[in-house]
């Protein structure tokens, strides 16, 4: 899963480097303290991009789904609450999640990093890029994956052209925000 703090390139223009990069990094934060209750590996930021992935570098056999899922609507949740009204409401977030098999290994010798590869996470990104703000975007494996899943709500979006995949039916994983009672 890719998760994007939409909306943080034209909030830079706007404040000064260091007050953005407090932002980014109480957002960051948050989001690393959501990954204690989830089978989820924070494999790395970029920029204000935030890259997950469950089944590494431990196998889980089919639960990576379900928890990148459930983290990606916690995200979302807690950025509404937390977030989502400072600076006039700029900023939010938009998420993209794609299941599939990846490579993955320790690269580099100065400043040594383990990073994944493969198609699925180029899908991953694309699926995050041809979102929208707010939602949590999904490709066709995720969504055949959630269908028996009473937990987890999706919704068609169509039939969309990704960038170097072409024509991909894709849908919205829909989280309810929660609201305090009155």
């Amino acid at each position: 899963m890719f998760v994007e703090v939409a909306g943080f390139g034209a909030l830079m223009s706007q404040i000064d480097p260091e007050e953005a990069m407090t932002f980014l990094n109480e957002v960051f934060y948050k989001f690393d303290g959501l990954l204690n209750n989830v089978d989820v590996y924070k494999v790395e930021t970029i920029k204000e991009s935030y890259l997950v992935a469950s089944g590494v570098p431990r196998r889980n056999q089919n639960r990576h789904v379900y928890e990148v899922c459930g983290l990606a609507v916690s995200m979302m949740t807690a950025y509404l609450k937390t977030f989502a009204m400072r600076y006039n409401g700029s900023t939010t977030l938009r998420a993209g999640i794609h299941s599939g098999a990846a490579a993955a290994g320790v690269v580099g010798l100065k400043a040594p990093r383990y990073c994944l590869f493969g198609d699925t996470i180029n899908t991953a990104s694309r699926m995050m890029s041809t979102g929208e703000d707010g939602k949590i975007h999904i490709s066709h494996n995720v969504a055949d994956q959630l269908k028996n899943h009473s937990k987890f709500l999706i919704e068609p979006r169509g039939f969309i052209e990704v960038k170097g995949k072409g024509i991909l039916q894709t849908y919205w994983l829909i989280f309810l925000p929660k609201t305090s009672a009155k």
